[in-house]
């Protein structure tokens, strides 16, 4: 008979204290939303900072340079030796980026013939890509910046608009190179300089070898032919391998042009808030289960007196908190998945957009189950704590309050 009473127990004990039950709605729900905005750019920002950052292309590489005493044979024999090594991905030769003027009026800046590294995960945003074996074709930044020295203006131009043009450029000692631009990419890694034109790594060795005869040797650096580039699995078997090779040639890594202190930062931030917000949910459900015992002092007393044990008492307690916990979490996601989408991530977008870093949040459901189980287990063992604390109700109480 007493457990089929405790659902109407509940429920009378929530409609005589609807006010703190309110409070206690308000406040797992503005918990909930806190605790997921939170983990929705901690978890993003971490991995960009693990894998875009850390473990970028460019931390994964090694400059190679061959002496000028060096055979060619003696050379391919350490390079085949090199490329056995356990953690290389790719050796390749290192080719020259040239600098050079578009002849037909198109563009007037001085741009860079590059090339796409090894391993590089390059971002097409129009148009397409291009194979190695390809040759008189290019790729353009998707946002260009160019500076018309005659009329001294600079003029955004969108790298799309060339796709389909074929543009012709001419390096420092006039040779002429007719390319057919065939997509933009997205130039905000910080692998990229300003104004980088980028055409297959084989045709830009051959522009080279180009160069390097016409103007005689002048103006090429003495490691022209003898440079390459080390491509290593993973950042943190560039050390050892950089070890291994000085056997073999000079070896150095070009540091990442990339401020990266300020994200771990905030990411710390981050964390010490997240933190921040579990304590206060642990302090903030004590303080409502124990001023509601506090409060419950007569009806506990009650309870008790008509024989109900401890265990009803804590299904009383646990259930009137556990229902309106749940619907505020339930509640506090839905609420999150607009907050982010309207305020969040547009914010995130302004500050690490068209960037390296790409942060985005989003509502994950393992989280929210994560917040319901965290909320139940702390719920029981406060709810716990308060029971044992009722047991020391002196049932002279109600005699007093007659």
């Amino acid at each position: 008979m007493k457990n089929r009473n405790l659902n109407m127990l509940v429920k009378a004990s929530v409609l005589s204290n609807k006010l703190a039950i309110s409070f206690f709605s308000c406040f797992v729900m503005l918990e909930t939303i806190l605790v997921l905005i939170s983990l929705g750019i901690i978890i993003p920002l971490k991995s960009n900072i693990e894998n875009n950052v850390n473990n970028h292309i460019v931390c994964r590489e090694l400059d190679a340079k061959f002496n000028e005493n060096q055979s060619n044979d003696e050379i391919e024999e350490s390079i085949a030796k090199i490329k056995s090594l356990e953690h290389v991905v790719d050796m390749y030769p290192l080719p020259e980026q040239i600098i050079a003027t578009e002849e037909s009026g198109s563009l007037f800046s001085e741009y860079k013939l590059s090339y796409v590294h090894n391993g590089f995960d390059l971002k097409i945003t129009s148009g397409r890509g291009f194979e190695e074996n390809e040759t008189g074709v290019a790729l353009v930044p998707d946002k260009i910046s160019d500076f018309n020295e005659s009329k001294h203006i600079i003029n955004e131009v969108s790298g799309s608009d060339f796709i389909g043009k074929t543009l012709e450029f001419a390096d420092e000692f006039q040779n002429l190179h007719k390319l057919k631009i065939v997509g933009a990419y997205n130039a905000s890694d910080p692998i990229f300089q300003s104004g980088e034109v980028l055409i297959p790594q084989k045709e830009l060795l051959e522009f080279d070898k180009l160069l390097f005869k016409t103007s005689n040797g002048r103006n090429i650096s003495s490691s022209f032919g003898r440079s390459y580039k080390i491509l290593i699995d993973n950042v943190s078997n560039v050390d050892f391998i950089k070890n291994e090779v000085t056997y073999y040639c000079n070896a150095f890594q070009e540091p990442l042009n990339f401020d990266v202190q300020l994200y771990n930062i905030a990411l710390y931030i981050l964390l010490g808030a997240l933190l921040l917000f579990i304590v206060l949910a642990i302090i903030g459900l004590y303080l409502f289960v124990k001023g509601s015992t506090d409060n419950k002092t007569n009806e506990l007393a009650l309870y008790r007196s008509l024989g109900y044990k401890s265990t009803h008492i804590f299904y009383i307690l646990f259930s009137e908190y556990m229902v309106f916990g749940f619907i505020s979490v339930v509640l506090g996601s839905f609420i999150t998945v607009a907050v982010e989408h309207f305020f969040v991530n547009p914010y995130l977008y302004s500050l690490v957009g068209n960037s390296i870093m790409e942060i985005k949040t989003s509502v994950n459901i393992f989280d929210v189950v994560a917040i319901l189980l965290f909320f139940i287990a702390v719920l029981f063992v406060v709810c716990r704590k308060a029971v044992r604390r009722s047991e020391y109700i002196d049932l002279t109480v109600l005699l007093r309050e007659r």
